[in-house]
């Protein structure tokens, strides 16, 4: 079950996911190509086999109408043992 922080995360891109541009070029050292909207995407990929694969969030930056970038969002915590 996630937990209040891995929510808490999701909610803040959710609400702004232009903050997502400056935290990947901050914090990642990812170049960040120049763009003029940002939308949200579907969490689901899933493919033609039976394994499925969902993220938290997909977050797509576009400019003139086109994506240049899309990341995919995935919460993370340290597993706890005992």
């Amino acid at each position: 079950m996630p937990s209040l922080l891995h929510e808490a995360l999701l909610e803040l891109f959710r609400n702004r996911p232009r903050l997502l541009a400056p935290e990947l070029l901050d914090e990642l050292g990812v170049k960040v190509p120049k763009f003029t909207k940002v939308r949200l995407e579907s969490i689901d990929f899933t493919q033609i086999t039976p394994t499925e694969y969902r993220a938290d969030l997909v977050v797509v930056l576009h400019r003139r109408r086109k994506p240049v970038m899309a990341t995919v969002v995935d919460a993370q915590r340290p597993c706890r043992s005992g």
